[in-house]
């Protein structure tokens, strides 16, 4: 699923394109292929920024007259699948996810030797020049953050050592806010 938006405040900011691809996996959540995509466009009622216009491509004259309403989105895609524990569907399971506040975990000062480790552990490298540390960090859901401060001190640290720690929402996990 993907959304284009206005902006990034959902308080006064609108939807103009969702996108969809719905796909057929196994309960175990192997993927088994791929069904067609949705793609609408939808023209809001306040003006689209010149900077949300050069980044989409999505203009005020390519949006005009361009409606979705809930019915369309509601007619794809398995979202409504119960086939899931406690009979739920993979929406609410997508969305209860999407609304979990995960933890950045920061491994700052950790051994250059041990690059590899990281990285092969999910890892990913920030040379600090956007203004946070320089350092390893990974994006955990809440309830495997402590599993994963365990980890650093046995195998990266050696050592209790104080790991940083920041909450991340869902529409800050991809961006260089936190």
């Amino acid at each position: 699923m993907d959304l284009e938006t206005t902006g990034l405040d959902p308080r006064q900011d609108e939807i103009i394109e969702i996108g969809m691809v719905p796909f057929i996996f196994r309960i175990d959540g192997i993927l088994l292929g791929t069904l067609p995509a949705f793609s609408r466009l939808r023209e809001p009622s306040i003006t689209v920024p010149s900077l949300v216009q050069d980044l989409t491509g999505l203009t005020p004259e390519r949006l005009a007259g361009q409606t979705v309403s809930a019915d369309d989105v509601a007619a794809i895609a398995h979202l409504s699948h119960t086939g899931f524990p406690e009979s739920r569907s993979a929406l609410s399971l997508l969305l209860e996810r999407a609304r979990t506040i995960w933890k950045r975990l920061w491994a700052e000062y950790a051994p250059f030797e041990l690059k590899d480790t990281l990285n092969a552990r999910g890892y990913r490298w920030n040379d600090g020049s956007d203004g946070r540390p320089k350092a390893w960090f990974i994006d955990r859901p809440p309830e495997e953050a402590e599993k994963e401060i365990r980890f650093l001190r046995a195998e990266i640290y050696q050592q209790e050592v104080d790991i940083t720690v920041r909450p991340v929402e869902a529409r800050d996990r991809f961006t260089s806010r936190v």
